[in-house]
This record gives C-alpha cells, sequence and structure tokens, in this order.
C-alpha cells in the first residue's frame, strides 16, 4: 500500500468501524417490534425451564404451544440466547446481545473473505455491503426487521453461509450450511449453489464428485435430523408429524399461513428492494459494475481457469438464487425475507469489482475509467455509511412507549385484556394477561395505529389511552356479525 492509497484507506476503515460501532449500539436499544416478540417468547419460556414452546395466546392456544410452527427462526439463535438470558436476567441487553453479536460476526467474516480475495480494499469492500442497508427506512411498515439487534436471524443465518463459503472444501461447510438452514429455512437455497460448486471443482473425477457432495449433504442434514430428534423426544411421533406438516404450510404461505395470495408485481417488488441501499447506496453499486464489465470484456467471457469454489463466485450465486427466489417465487413481499440474499448478491459484485479493478489497473487496461468507477463507488460507500450515523430512520415507536403501554394495561390486570394485531412485543415488558375477543362490552382493547388495526378504532366505546402506537380503550358490545368478523381477522 502507498502512501498515496494508506490515508484513504485509513478513512474508510474509520468510517467503516465508527458506523458499525453506532449501528450496534442502537440495535441494542432498538424498540421491540411484531416477530421478534414472538421469538423472545420462545427464549423467555426456555430459560425459565417451560421449555422450546411460545406462549400461543394470540392464536387462540390454552397455554404453552410447545414448538409452535410459528416462529420460523430457528434453535440455532434462539436456544443460545436463552441461556444469555438464564445467565443475564432478563433485560434488553440480554435479549438483543446475540442478534448484535451475529451481526458483528458477519461484518467479520465479510472482512475476512475480502481481504482473502481481493486485499487490503476487499477487506472494506465486504462488510461496507452490510453496513449500507438502510434498514429502517426500506422496511417501515413493511417489514419488522429495522437493526442489528433483531432476534430474527437473518444475520447470523447469513453469517452461517459466509462461514461455509469460506470453508467451502472442509468437511464443515455442510455442518455450517445445515445449521444456517436451522436459522432460517430459506437459506437452503444455498444448498444447491454450494454443491454445484463442489461437483464442478472435482472436474472429471466423478468418484471424487460424489463423494463432496454426499459429505456436503450429510453435514446440511446432520443440524436438521439432530432437531427433528428433539421434537421426537419432545412431542411425541403424532404431534411431531403434525407440527411439521403445519410448518410447510407455514413455510408455504411466506409466513402467514395462507398459500392463496395475491401476487405482488415485480416491479414493485424492484422498487422495494432498491430502497435498501437507498440513492447513495445505488450508486456504489452501479459504479462497481463498470470494472467487472471492461473485465468481462477483456476475458470474451471465457471461463477456463475460473475455480468454482472461489468465494466471491459463490457469494454472487448465492445471492443470485435467493434474490431470483424473492422477485419471482415468494408470496410475501416483507423485503427482510431478501436481505440474506441482497448481503451476499452485493458483497459478491463489490469484491468482484474491486479485484477486476486492480487487475484492469495492474494489467495495463483503461486506468482512467476504471480509477473514476473505483472512486466514485468508494465515496458513495463512505457517504452511504455516514448517512447510517447521521440521518438514522424515523423510529417505529420506542421502548419507552411501549412499556408505559403494557404498565398502564397491567396495572388494569383485572380486566380482561383483548390485543388485535401488532401488540405481542407489549408482553416482553409486562406479563398483560391476554384474553379472547367477546360480544359483551367493558373489555381491555390495544390497538397500533398501522396496518389493518387502524378500523378496529370502531371497537371503542371509550378511550382510556392514546400514544403514538398504541389505542387503549374498553370496548362496546359487538353484533353477533362484528364479533365473527374481527374474530377472524384476529385469527388470520
Amino acid at each position: 500500500m502507498t502512501a498515496a492509497t494508506r490515508l484513504p484507506w485509513w478513512l474508510g476503515a474509520t468510517v467503516l468501524g465508527a458506523t458499525a460501532a453506532v449501528l450496534a449500539w442502537r440495535g441494542l436499544h432498538a424498540p421491540w417490534v411484531y416477530d421478534e416478540a414472538y421469538n423472545m417468547q420462545v427464549v423467555r419460556n426456555l430459560a425459565a425451564g417451560r421449555g422450546y414452546a411460545s406462549d400461543g395466546l394470540l392464536h387462540g392456544a390454552d397455554g404453552l404451544e410447545p414448538f409452535d410452527f410459528r416462529i420460523s427462526t430457528g434453535p440455532v439463535l434462539l436456544g443460545p440466547s436463552a441461556l444469555i438470558v438464564r445467565l443475564l436476567g432478563e433485560g434488553m441487553m440480554a435479549y438483543r446481545l446475540l442478534p448484535v453479536v451475529a451481526w458483528l460476526l458477519l461484518l467479520a467474516l465479510l472482512a475476512v473473505l475480502g481481504r482473502r480475495v481481493a486485499g487490503r480494499w476487499g477487506a472494506l469492500a465486504g462488510p461496507a455491503a452490510l453496513v449500507v442497508l438502510d434498514l429502517g427506512r426500506a422496511t417501515r411498515g413493511v417489514s419488522p426487521l429495522v437493526s442489528p439487534g433483531d432476534v430474527l436471524g437473518e444475520f447470523l443465518a447469513t453469517a452461517l453461509v459466509v462461514a461455509a463459503i469460506l470453508a467451502a472444501r472442509t468437511p464443515w461447510a455442510g455442518v455450517l450450511l445445515g445449521l444456517a438452514v436451522m436459522t432460517k429455512t430459506v437459506m437452503f437455497l444455498a444448498v444447491p449453489v454450494m454443491a454445484w460448486a463442489l461437483v464442478r471443482s472435482a472436474g472429471r473425477d466423478n468418484l471424487l464428485a460424489l463423494r463432496r457432495l454426499l459429505l456436503l449433504m450429510s453435514g446440511v442434514l446432520l443440524p436438521v435430523l439432530a432437531w427433528q430428534v428433539v421434537r421426537l423426544l419432545a412431542l411425541g411421533p403424532e404431534l411431531a408429524v403434525e407440527r411439521n406438516r403445519q410448518f410447510v404450510q407455514f413455510f408455504r404461505g411466506a409466513g402467514s399461513g395462507m398459500i392463496d395470495r395475491p401476487r405482488v408485481g415485480l416491479l414493485d417488488r424492484v422498487a422495494l428492494e432498491s430502497q435498501l441501499w437507498g440513492a447513495v447506496g445505488l450508486v456504489a453499486l452501479l459504479a462497481a459494475l463498470v470494472p467487472l464489465l471492461l473485465a468481462a470484456l477483456r476475458a470474451r467471457r471465457s471461463t477456463r481457469g475460473w475455480d468454482p469454489t472461489d468465494p466471491v463466485l459463490l457469494l454472487i450465486g448465492c445471492g443470485a438464487v435467493m434474490q431470483v427466489w424473492w422477485l419471482f417465487l415468494a408470496d410475501m413481499d416483507w423485503v427482510r425475507h431478501v436481505i440474506p440474499g441482497a448481503v451476499l448478491l452485493s458483497s459478491g459484485l463489490l469484491l468482484a469489482a474491486v479485484r477486476a479493478g486492480s487487475r484492469s489497473v495492474d494489467g495495463g487496461g483503461p486506468r482512467r475509467v476504471v480509477s473514476v468507477a473505483m472512486l466514485v463507488c468508494a465515496s458513495a460507500l463512505v457517504a452511504a455509511a455516514a448517512l447510517r450515523v447521521v440521518a438514522p430512520p424515523p423510529p417505529e415507536g420506542s421502548l419507552v412507549e411501549q412499556a408505559d403501554v403494557a404498565a398502564f394495561v397491567q396495572e388494569r390486570g383485572g380486566y380482561s385484556f383483548v390485543v388485535l394485531d401488532q401488540a405481542p412485543e407489549l408482553a416482553v415488558h409486562e406479563d398483560v394477561d391476554v384474553r379472547a375477543l367477546t360480544r359483551e362490552a367493558g373489555q381491555r382493547l390495544v390497538l397500533i395505529d398501522k396496518w389493518w388495526a387502524l378500523g378496529a378504532r370502531e371497537l371503542c366505546a371509550t378511550v382510556e389511552l392514546r400514544t403514538p402506537s398504541y389505542l387503549v380503550c374498553r370496548t362496546r358490545a359487538l353484533s353477533e356479525e362484528e364479533f365473527d368478523r374481527w374474530r377472524s381477522a384476529g385469527d388470520e
């Protein structure tokens, strides 16, 4: 590294490190959101010795619901989180510690991978693809993932896939992929990419290719089968099979349980996903394509000499498959489903651009064009990372607001209390007594002023607490038709 490049590199490293530190700190203190509140029910019950179960209250279950099929985040995240909660006690830090550590681990693994394939600049380009994701603004009103500390598993699953890519030629690759699948089922999309790479790397040795494929698949299945044995012993054969059937139905419905959903248009999905990076981040990705295109023209589309297990190719391949799935096959438009694919694909493209750009300049290529493109890319990445700190996305409520509403409800625990839509996060703050909706007047009712719950205000007779996100009121008497309509809406 020359004196002319040392200062820019340290500037980029400082911005990247400072941004990561601020985002990690915010992740530890972000307010609870809807889906992770379900996951934290499992963590709380597991830590208290009540088993791997949700509270089941919002589904009409009578008490704990063991191995609830609606909990799509796996035990690889929730199990260790329960151990941390048991050791440290309940609190914000205890629940959010492991997700933030997983996010930092993903940054570190992308830096290691980048250093291996593209030198010091690659060590910055790899994790930069993760830091510039503008999660809060991109997911406002669409998906509950808003910070590195959300107890949802996307970042841990992505980190495990990156670790598997780094260990592609070792027996650990399959086990790491299996753990990723156990964290988020959608990470199974990375398995065929890894399998193809390992088979191709064996050349014409069919026996070696078969051995590598079997070793990979055995590693993938090992955590999955181990978890199935745990469920079988805990539930018994009949209920374990039923839980698997329910989960398949739930997964086919993209996390909603409903298979026949209205399709979301391709252009709408592209526009939604583009918000992940924002305008500045997209400029960086577009600028990174220039060295790639020039390198492709020079290579004349020749693939001779390519290593199928090249980490950059595996990043791009895994990310591209997940992108195709989300754009064309997924049933729900929650953008958090594509965040692992977005991280893998964008980091792969950035690393490929850095490597291609350095080779083009060193090899006497179009230095001016490549240099300008890389300068624009680096400047845009630095600016996008800095914006994450100086212009954070608007918060979806706050911890203080959630705690105040939960305390208000808890103080009136003598009344039956009804939760509609986006309020399981309140139970994280207080042991709220939640009951089913009935036709009589005088119940407690909690609403959030977003999503479909806006219309539920018609159930209120007297409003007793109003906050920016919640409404607590005493319900009026309901007709039989109204009761059936709102009960079915809550079940969905």
